[in-house]
């Protein structure tokens, strides 16, 4: 009998329940990490264990790579930084990826980040009264910089991103997440133009209607590491 998979799973439930708020039990928890997430099968949680989990969790899956877990380490102000490994850090502003540490590829740099229009579409979703939800003091576009790490060879790459959602296309949606909680969500797209190279890809954010927090996306991130997605596993009670 194999028991990997189910070895797999019950180590990565014990990293996620014991972790504590001292930072060396933190980093013991990655550690294991380390020894779990490198056998090639995908982390699925059950609805039991994600309930006793006592720290903010989401899965996230590099392309064609496993799916792995993320844990919430800390919030900055709305900055939320997320270990997705022993030395992994990827931090996420409102559901967005922003910029990551210690992964090759990844993005560690975004400008304008105030001027994203997820925050606008979250703050106009929570104080809607009804469903009819009114984005007109919303920006549809976004013009940022973003730099790729590469600390191999110790080039970053800078590109230059116009993205732009079509509010006229949101559409609802009931989503059910891994803890088997259904949700009305609001998809939104970004079509995204990158230069150099001038090519298009897109974005897919699912938000909760009643929140605004973003519940699943699929994120394009780099060139060389191409999309991330993400589904929250345990929400972030400071996202509720």
């Amino acid at each position: 009998m194999n028991y990997f998979p189910s070895l797999k799973r019950a180590l990565a439930l014990l990293l996620l329940v014991t972790l504590s708020g001292c930072n060396s039990g933190f980093q013991d928890a990655l550690e294991t990490t380390k020894r779990v997430f490198v056998l090639p099968e995908d982390i699925t949680l059950t609805p039991e264990e994600i309930s006793e989990l006592s720290y903010a969790a989401s899965y996230i899956q590099l392309q064609d790579k496993p799916r792995a877990v993320m844990v919430l380490n800390y919030d900055d102000n709305g900055l939320l930084s997320w270990a997705a490994g022993p030395h992994e850090v990827i931090a996420t502003r409102y559901g967005r990826v922003v910029f990551t540490r210690n992964i090759q590829g990844g993005p560690e740099f975004v400008s304008n980040l105030q001027s994203d229009p997820i925050a606008c579409v979250r703050k106009e979703l929570r104080d809607a009264q009804d469903e009819n939800v009114d984005l007109s003091a919303c920006s549809a576009n976004w013009v940022r910089s973003i730099e790729i790490g590469s600390p191999i060879q110790n080039n970053n790459q800078r590109l230059e991103i116009t993205g732009r959602f079509d509010f006229q296309k949101m559409t609802r949606q009931s989503i059910t997440l891994p803890n088997e909680n259904t949700y009305e969500a609001v998809k939104l797209t970004e079509a995204l133009t990158v230069q150099p190279g001038d090519f298009e890809v897109e974005n897919t954010f699912w938000l909760e209607a009643e929140t605004g927090r973003v519940l699943k996306s699929r994120q394009w991130f780099s060139p060389e590491l191409g999309f991330i997605t993400t589904e929250e596993v345990k929400a972030y009670v400071g996202d509720m």
